[in-house]
């Protein structure tokens, strides 16, 4: 089965426009949220007082707090965090911060795919 490059365009967007959407909902439902589950990093609050609250300040946090997810061992060998800080996330919330950052990797494979594609 032979999909035109428009064809994969659009479905390509419309997954980046869902994931842009789960972004948004971390960023402005969830984030304080977690940010107060993970009261005792100090590096968290120091991202906010860099960063601030705006767009880029808010997915520069969102960013640090899911890298804590899927690594929280190479932060507390750096010192960074408590041991088991992360533990205070909700599993829920934590399955959901790396199906988002899946998606995200998944985005990114897709489109590095389709400009091969269509160059080739």
């Amino acid at each position: 089965m032979h999909l035109s490059p428009g064809l994969l365009a659009l479905i390509i967007i419309t997954s980046l426009m869902i994931n842009t959407g789960m972004v948004a909902y971390f960023q402005y439902k969830k984030l304080e949220t977690l940010e107060e589950l993970l009261h005792e990093v100090s590096t968290i609050s120091w991202n906010k007082s860099v960063w601030g609250n705006g767009f880029i300040g808010r997915q520069m946090r969102l960013n640090f707090i899911q890298l804590i997810v899927l690594t929280p061992g190479a932060f507390y060998k750096r010192g960074q965090i408590p041991k088991d800080v992360d533990k205070n996330i909700p599993p829920v919330t934590r399955r959901q911060l790396n199906v988002l950052f899946l998606f995200q990797c998944l985005n990114m494979t897709a489109l590095f795919a389709f400009c091969v594609y269509v160059r080739y």
